[in-house]
């Protein structure tokens, strides 16, 4: 592997914002710049390379030769078409109008999940503490403005980051009440998937279901309406339902995710509607909902879920990936 560049730029573009930084990276290990970091709303720009450009004009430190970018999409053959912008990605194409040597694109939620795979993990708490076993996988859950979710595991040479479009998995209605919203939704977005529930748009989709003809003008005039929610919950029914049925849908995912990767070394929660449920994912109904999978149900108690609480892990999964020789394609500037 050709070695790194000693100043690396780093990216975690999502839907809504993107974050930008600068990290040392070499011999010794990542080290990120943190008084370099940048937050930039995404769809205030016309492709990922306006806004790098953008990031670049302001820094006045030393330019940097690469740059590896966390990106909310499926990365094929090296390229990404983005799945909340309307942004076609391409790290040839990167590359030679930033004037960088390299561009490496990861999907957003392995950049999460190389964060995890080499020590020491990024700050977290304990939501369910479960019976971790050291050496199995962990699964990476970022519920935010989707729902995206990767995979750590050994392999023979080292860590390896799977990841996966997890979130655009068929939802698996239980209860009557599931199934008139199942309905309900469908007519709106077509296929029913986990993400159209389990997200920022999802918790606003939950609500708008309960109310009916006569939402909360708050919520209507609200700049995030899931977060208006969330805030809300403890003190309008209406907002309380809307949670516990996405804290519900939520464990279900994760528990569906969970007999796919036996992740026994720990769920890892992030992003910001992750972050808003929080107090509620320590409930039985979480657990019962995470659990209840027929014949495993003695197994997935044992899976301990965590809340990643550095927004900046994200960063330092991308400085990893390019320094430990993610296998993601990369492309030289002609």
């Amino acid at each position: 592997m050709p070695s790194p560049p000693s100043t690396l730029l780093v990216g975690d573009v999502g839907g809504t914002k993107t974050v930008l930084a600068l990290a040392s990276v070499g011999p010794q290990g990542v080290e990120l710049h943190r008084e370099s970091v940048a937050r930039l709303e995404s769809p205030a720009f016309p492709h990922l390379r306006e806004l790098v450009a953008h990031y670049l004009a302001t820094q006045s430190g030393p330019r940097p030769q690469g740059a590896c970018f966390g990106v909310p999409g499926p990365v094929l053959g090296g390229s990404c078409r983005t799945t909340n912008l309307p942004w076609e990605l391409e790290p040839g194409e990167l590359a030679a109008s930033l004037g960088l040597e390299k561009v490496l694109l990861i999907n957003d939620v392995a950049a999460l999940a190389w964060a995890l795979a080499r020590p020491p993990l990024p700050s977290h708490r304990v939501l369910r503490p479960g019976s971790p076993m050291a050496g199995t996988p962990k699964l990476v859950a970022a519920v935010g403005t989707g729902l995206g979710a990767a995979v750590v595991a050994e392999g023979p040479e080292g860590p390896v980051v799977l990841p996966t479009e997890a979130g655009h998995c068929d939802f698996s209605p239980k209860t009557p009440e599931d199934w008139e919203l199942a309905v309900w939704l469908r007519a709106q977005v077509g296929n029913v998937s986990y993400e159209h529930l389990v997200s920022g748009p999802g918790l606003s989709r939950l609500y708008r279901y309960l109310a009916g003809e006569s939402p909360d003008p708050g919520f209507v005039q609200a700049p995030d309406p899931a977060a208006w929610v969330v805030h809300r919950a403890d003190r309008d029914p209406t907002c309380d339902r809307a949670v516990r049925l996405g804290v519900r849908y939520l464990g279900s995912a994760l528990g569906d995710l969970a007999l796919v990767s036996l992740p026994l070394s720990g769920v890892f929660l992030a992003g910001s509607v992750a972050s808003g449920l929080a107090p509620w994912l320590g409930s039985p109904q979480f657990s019962q909902a995470f659990q209840e999978k027929g014949a495993h149900q003695e197994l997935l108690a044992r899976v301990p879920v965590y809340l990643l609480e550095d927004p900046l892990a994200p960063l330092l999964g991308c400085a990893y990936a390019w320094l430990f020789g993610e296998t993601a394609s990369t492309a030289e500037r002609p």
